[in-house]
């Protein structure tokens, strides 16, 4: 997969550093899940310098939306090959939407689907995937806290949508 991407720094051992068009300084970083020996998460974000936190749930709507994703997606790829006894998980972050309880739509679980459907060729020859389904209440919200979601880990099909995904190395 070689698609256009930003440069990335290592900023600590799991955490790589860029700077999206506009400036927006974004961090990814791959953190080890509590409770687990080699699964990991990983998120995105703009970097607050303020907060010393990624906000995931920013959108930066620069129009390099695809090269942002890309980043991300080499840095993961590259991250499982360094550490193949690591699983990584990702998932779109949720936020209520202002003045409801309803939720936003889990836009970057979407991308990330999106992401995966259209490399799948190249990424199952290499990576086990599997997609999340989740167990959902009345409102449309995922029972329990991320990781420790209530469902299943299926093994990826495409064109069925999933809450979250893992990948791992094939041995």
């Amino acid at each position: 997969m070689n698609l256009p991407s930003y440069d990335t720094v290592a900023y600590a051992e799991n955490a790589f550093q860029f700077y999206s068009k506009g400036n927006h300084n974004m961090l990814i970083a791959i953190v080890k899940l509590p409770n687990s020996d080699n699964e990991y998460n990983l998120g995105f974000g703009v970097w607050n310098g303020e907060t010393n936190m990624i906000d995931d749930k920013i959108s930066v709507n620069n129009g390099d939306r695809d090269q942002i994703l890309a980043t991300v997606g080499k840095t993961a790829l590259e991250y499982i090959n360094n550490h193949p006894e690591i699983r990584l998980l990702a998932t779109g972050s949720v936020s209520k939407k202002e003045g409801s309880d309803e939720f936003e739509m889990r836009l970057r679980t979407r991308l990330y689907q999106m992401g995966i459907n259209q490399h799948y060729d190249y990424l199952v020859q290499r990576y086990n995937i599997e997609g999340f389904k989740a167990v959902k209440n009345q409102k449309g919200e995922i029972e329990g806290d991320w990781p420790n979601w209530k469902g299943e880990w299926v093994p990826f099909t495409k064109g069925t949508n999933y809450d979250a995904f893992s990948l791992n190395l094939k041995r």
